[in-house]
């Protein structure tokens, strides 16, 4: 009896094993994947359903090489620029979103057995959109370097000639004051200017680059991602090139060098003047993109052009996105819309009016890519974005 029941046990043990495998998840190696037929239709897809995007910024690159050879500057023209660093920023953000979020979730789903949880998890970031996002992540580095290029040159086509304009239009928007004076008494502070200049460009980096990752690999966005980079690129080009050559300025930092009244905005670069030398000093950066202006050359993040606000346009653009996803998240970038609006202006880089010429731009630009995107697969949105994360 002792016998029949340790081979009735050891049986069970055999039977549960055998179970246990049949019932576990099949384990695909990235090479499995890469033979797969359908993993290239699906990758094919993928891309193709970023077309237009890959279109634009290809018709973008070949007008800036026309705009440099006709301007007698092809040596300015820099589509490379960024690349390196651009792709570094890809790679880190990805690299906190394994390690911040997919690989503890992983653990907490199967404590037991670690090794295992976090070999599948890695092997389930080889998907289709995860490669499809990772090219349209290169051809927006190549983007940021042929845009860059292309500010630089604007001043070759049309000089500065709109800030005794914006500035008059400023002051008859706020009651006959200048906006960065009525917001002095506020925050015209070393303390909370240091914070402004530092939220200015930390934050706002690493919440643009943040969003452009996620965007661009989530396999449930596809709606949001089309409708996001239209609006970016449209911004960018059409804005941020086309109406800004339009309506040239340098902004009120540079106000006196290029209309030669050195009193309208003075009292606001001398009290600008006390971070110079500190990281994100609105002075250093100042004198950083006027020297490169006056070099003639294109430097990493360099171009002069006020109108309208790039920064505020691309803040606009995260605070929709983020609308679409979660409403409390809309509400939250709308106020860090705001701040940048407010920033922009103590700070010396813009009119008011820039901003306010960006936003409205901005939304009109979203709404019209929206019509485009209307009627892809359902967005996802709250728990259902992280689920599929």
């Amino acid at each position: 009896m002792r016998l029949h029941g340790s081979i009735g046990m050891n049986e069970g043990h055999r039977l549960l094993h055998q179970e246990s495998i049949e019932t576990a998840p099949p384990r695909v190696s990235w090479g499995g994947k890469l033979r797969s037929q359908p993993f290239w239709r699906e990758l094919h897809r993928e891309v193709m359903s970023d077309r237009w995007l890959y279109v634009t910024i290809l018709l973008y690159f070949i007008a800036a090489q026309l705009l440099a050879v006709a301007t007698g500057n092809p040596h300015r023209l820099r589509p490379l620029m960024y690349l390196t660093g651009w792709l570094t920023t890809v790679l880190s953000c990805l690299a906190l979103y394994l390690l911040g979020y997919r690989i503890p979730k992983a653990l907490l789903a199967d404590p037991r057995r670690p090794l295992r949880a976090i070999l599948n998890t890695v092997s389930s970031l080889m998907a289709p959109r995860l490669l499809a996002g990772g090219l349209l992540l290169v051809s927006l580095g190549v983007f940021f370097g042929t845009f860059t290029s292309v500010k630089n040159l604007l001043p070759e086509i049309v000089p500065f000639w709109s800030d005794p304009l914006l500035a008059d239009i400023d002051e008859a928007l706020h009651g006959g004051t200048a906006p960065w004076l009525l917001l002095h008494p506020l925050i015209g502070d070393p303390e909370t200017t240091r914070a402004i200049e530092l939220t200015y460009m930390l934050p706002w980096s690493v919440m643009m680059a943040g969003t452009q990752v996620l965007l661009a690999i989530h396999p449930k966005l596809s709606q949001l991602r089309g409708q996001y980079y239209s609006t970016y690129l449209g911004a960018w080009i059409l804005l941020g090139s086309g109406l800004a050559c339009i309506g040239m300025s340098a902004g009120p930092v540079y106000y006196g060098d290029v209309t030669g009244d050195n009193h309208r905005f003075s009292a606001l670069v001398e009290y600008l003047s006390f971070s110079d030398g500190l990281i994100s000093s609105a002075a250093g950066i100042r004198n950083y993109l006027w020297n490169a202006y006056q070099s003639k050359d294109t430097w990493l993040s360099s171009g002069i052009s006020a109108f309208p606000s790039m920064h505020v346009a691309t803040t606009t653009l995260l605070a929709l996105a983020g609308w679409v996803l979660n409403r409390w998240l809309g509400f939250a970038l709308a106020a860090f819309w705001l701040v940048i609006l407010v920033s922009s202006v103590h700070l010396g880089w813009h009119y008011a009016i820039d901003g306010y010429v960006s936003t409205l731009c901005t939304i009109a630009i979203w709404m019209v890519a929206g019509r485009f995107y209307r009627g892809s697969e359902p967005q996802a949105k709250g728990r259902d974005l992280w689920s599929h994360a």
